[in-house]
C-alpha cells in the first residue's frame, strides 16, 4: 500500500518532472532499485526533475525575500543564507525520500524474516513438503518476502516454474543483498531438503534458523554500539547548543552589532530543525532489520484518510484542527498583531509578549489532536495484541504436555483455561472449549470461525499461525500433535527471546535521548526564553540610562553598551516553542523507530504523548526561571 504523503509526492513529480528535459540526468542504481522495490508509478528522472524545479523556485523565493530585506533595511545576512542552504538542503532531502521509504519496507520485509523462516523449518521438521512450507509461511507473514513467496506459488500453478525449489534461490538473491543472513538461511533450507537423513535434515534447518537469529543479534549490537556519536550530536545541535546560542545573541549587541530579530532566529532554527530531520533520518537508514511491530488493519468504525476519531466520534481532519488552531492561538493572534505595531493593546508589555505562547500550544495541540485521532482507537487492540504474544508459547507448552499424556486437544483448551482464568488467551480458549463443547463444533471452527471463534479478532499473525500449526499437528494422532507442538514452542520461544534481547539494547541506547525529549529540551528552552527576557530589559534599561546622562551617556551607550534587541521577547517564545515541538515530534519518531521498528501507530501514539508533557514543562520552565531571576 502508498500512504498519502507518498501519493502527494508521486502526483508532484507527475506534474513537475517533464518542466525540465531528463535525456541526460544519471541516478545511482540504489536510487532506481528503491523506486522499483516501492512499486511507485514514477521514474528517477522524473523525481530528479521534480528536485531541481524545487530548488529553482525556493531559490528564487528566498533571493526575493533577500532583496526586500535589502529595500527595507533588515539584515540581509540570513536571506542569503536562506538562498545558499535552503533551495539544495530541501532538493537533498526530496530526492532522499524515496530511498528512506525504500529502507522502511526493507525493515518491515526484514522484520517479519526470522518469522517466515520459522514457520518454514518446523513444517519442514514435520513433512519434507517445499510448496506447503512456503504457502504456510506466505499466509501468516507480512511484508514483501511474503508476496515474494505468493508469487512463487503463483509462478508454479501457472506452469512458469517447475517446482517452488527453483523459484526460492531468486527471493535469497533478492534479499541477500539487504541480508546476508536471511540469504544464507534460505539457502541452508534450500539443500536441506537434499538429506534423506531426517536428523541431519532437521540439523540443518535448525542451523538456519540460528543463522538468521545470530545475524540480526550481531548487526543489531554493532549499531547500537555506533549510536553514541550520533546520539550526542542529536542531543548536542538538536537542543542545547543552538537554544544556548540565542540565549547568548543579546550580549553580542553589547558591541554594537543587532543581529537578533525574527529573520535571523527563524532562519536558524528553520535551516537546524530541517538538517536534525535530515541526519536523524540518514541514522535511521543504517538500522539493522528485526522484528516487525504488530500492524492493525483498517477495520470497521476506524476513521477515514481524511477523518480524526476523538471520543468516538468522527471529524473531519481539516475543519476540526483549524477550528482548534484558531480558538486556541486567537490571543497569540492579537500578539502578532501588536508586535507588528498594527493594533494597540492596552494591556502590560510584559504580559502581552505571552500571548504568543497561545500559539505555541495551540500548534501543540493541533499535532497533538492530528497524532491522538489517527491511533489512539489502536492502542487497547494493539495491548491485546502484544499480551496474546506474550502468552502464547506458556500456552503451546502446557497444549503440548497434556497430549504428551495421550490428552485430545479439546481438553487441552479447557485445561489452559481453568489454569490461566486471567489470562487474555485463557480466556480465549474458555471460549473455544464451550464452542465445542455446546456447539459441537471443530477444534478448527472454535478457534477460527469468524462468528464465534476464540481467536476471529486476532491481529497477532504469529498467535493466528501458531495455533493454526496447532490445529494442523492435532489430526495427526496426539503423540505426534504433541511432538509438534513441542517444536511450534521450542522454535518460537527462540524467537522471542532474541526480539526482547534486541528491544532491551535498543531501549539502553535511547535512555539518554528519551531524557533530552522529555525534560532537557523543554526545560533548556524555556531558560533561554527567561534569559532572553532578563538580558534584554537589561540592556534596554542600561541603554536609557545612559541616555540620560545626556551626550556622553548616548556616545558611550553607542560605543560600548549597542541597542538593544529588536526582537521581542514574545516572538522569541513563538520561535522557540514552534521549534521545540518540531524538534520533539522528530526525535520521538528517531526513538519509536530505533526501538520498535517503523511503526507509523506507534510514533504518532508516542507523539500525542509526549508533546503536551513536553509544552507543560516548556511553560512552567518560563515561568519559575522568571520568578527566580527577575527576583534577584
Amino acid at each position: 500500500s502508498i500512504d498519502i504523503y507518498s501519493v502527494w509526492f508521486v502526483d508532484l513529480c507527475k506534474r513537475l518532472g517533464g518542466i525540465i528535459p531528463s535525456k541526460d540526468i544519471s541516478y545511482s542504481q540504489d536510487f532506481k532499485e528503491s523506486l522499483n522495490l516501492l512499486g511507485w508509478p514514477v521514474s528517477p528522472e522524473e523525481v530528479i526533475v521534480t528536485s531541481r524545479v524545487l530548488m529553482i523556485l525556493l531559490f528564487f523565493v528566498f533571493l526575493i525575500l533577500t532583496l526586500l530585506m535589502v529595500v527595507f533595511n533588515l539584515p540581509f545576512i540570513y536571506g542569503l543564507i536562506g538562498v545558499l542552504v535552503v533551495p539544495f538542503l530541501t532538493a537533498h532531502l526530496f530526492t532522499e525520500y524515496p530511498k528512506s521509504q525504500a529502507r522502511m519496507k526493507i525493515l518491515q520485509a526484514l522484520g517479519e524474516s526470522p518469522k517466515t523462516l520459522a514457520y518454514m523449518v518446523i513444517l519442514l521438521k514435520q513433512n519434507p513438503n517445499l510448496e506447503e512450507a512456503v504457502r504456510f509461511s506466505a499466509e501468516f507473514s507480512e511484508g514483501m518476502i511474503a508476496k515474494d513467496f505468493k508469487n512463487a506459488l503463483w509462478m508454479v500453478w501457472s506452469g512458469k516454474a517447475t517446482n517452488v525449489k527453483s523459484v526460492l534461490p531468486s527471493i535469497a538473491e533478492k534479499w541477500g543483498k539487504y541480508s546476508v543472513d536471511f540469504k544464507r538461511a534460505m539457502y541452508s533450507i534450500i539443500s536441506a531438503l537434499s538429506e534423506n537423513n531426517e536428523t541431519r535434515r532437521n540439523m540443518t534447518l535448525d542451523r538456519a534458523l540460528k543463522t538468521a537469529l545470530d545475524g540480526i543479534l550481531y548487526k543489531t549490537k554493532n549499531f547500537v554500539n555506533s549510536l553514541y556519536v550520533p546520539t550526542m550530536i542529536l542531543f548536542s545541535f538538536g537542543t542545547v547548543v543552538p537554544l544556548m546560542a540565542i540565549s547568548l545573541l543579546p550580549v553580542i549587541g553589547v558591541f554594537g552589532i543587532d543581529i537578533v530579530n525574527a529573520w535571523s532566529v527563524g532562519t536558524f532554527l528553520f535551516i537546524t530543525g530541517l538538517l536534525i530531520y535530515a541526519y536523524s533520518n540518514r541514522i535511521l537508514l543504517k538500522r539493522p532489520a528485526t522484528f516487525s511491530p504488530i500492524e492493525i488493519p483498517n477495520l470497521e468504525g476506524f476513521p477515514k484518510e481524511d477523518e480524526l476519531l476523538i471520543s468516538k466520534t468522527k471529524f473531519p481532519t481539516s475543519i476540526l484542527l483549524t477550528a482548534v488552531f484558531i480558538l486556541l492561538g486567537f490571543p497569540g493572534f492579537l500578539f502578532l498583531f501588536w508586535d507588528m505595531h498594527i493594533i494597540y493593546l492596552t494591556i502590560n508589555p510584559e504580559f502581552a509578549n505571552y500571548l504568543s505562547l497561545f500559539l505555541v500550544w495551540a500548534v501543540g495541540i493541533v499535532i497533538t489532536i492530528y497524532a491522538y485521532g489517527k491511533s489512539h482507537f489502536k492502542h487497547d487492540i494493539l495491548a491485546k495484541m502484544k499480551k496474546l504474544e506474550s502468552e502464547v508459547i506458556e500456552v503451546m507448552y502446557s497444549l503440548a504436555n497434556r497430549m504428551m499424556e495421550g490428552r485430545p486437544p479439546e481438553e487441552g483448551l479447557y485445561f489452559i483455561s481453568t489454569t490461566f482464568p486471567n489470562t487474555e488467551l485463557g480466556r480465549r480458549m474458555g471460549i473455544a472449549y464451550e464452542s465445542i463443547k455446546r456447539r459441537n463444533a471443530t477444534l478448527e471452527d472454535a478457534l477460527f470461525n469468524p462468528s464465534f471463534g476464540a481467536l476471529k479478532d486476532v491481529y497477532s499473525k504469529t498467535v493466528k499461525s501458531l495455533f493454526k500449526l496447532f490445529v494442523a499437528s492435532a489430526g495427526k494422532g496426539y503423540k505426534t500433535a504433541a511432538q509438534m507442538v513441542m517444536v511450534i514452542a521450542t522454535n518460537f520461544d527462540e524467537l522471542m527471546k532474541v526480539e526482547r534481547e534486541l528491544k532491551n539494547m535498543l531501549a539502553k541506547s535511547m535512555a539518554m535521548l528519551k531524557m533530552t525529549v522529555l525534560f532537557i529540551a523543554p526545560v533548556t528552552s524555556g531558560v533561554v526564553i527567561a534569559l532572553y527576557d532578563v538580558l534584554s530589559k537589561n540592556l534596554t534599561l542600561s541603554h536609557q540610562q545612559m541616555k540620560a546622562i545626556g551626550a556622553f551617556g548616548n556616545l558611550f551607550g553607542g560605543m560600548f553598551m549597542g541597542k538593544p534587541p529588536s526582537l521581542s521577547v514574545g516572538m522569541l517564545t513563538l520561535l522557540v516553542g514552534i521549534y521545540l515541538i518540531l524538534i520533539t515530534a522528530v526525535l520521538t519518531r528517531y526513538i519509536v523507530v530505533i526501538e520498535d521498528g517503523p511503526s507509523k501507530t506507534g510514533v504518532l501514539e508516542a507523539i500525542y504523548k509526549i508533546v503536551p508533557v513536553s509544552l507543560i514543562i516548556f511553560t512552567l520552565s518560563i515561568i519559575l526561571t522568571i520568578s527566580m531571576i527577575g527576583g534577584l
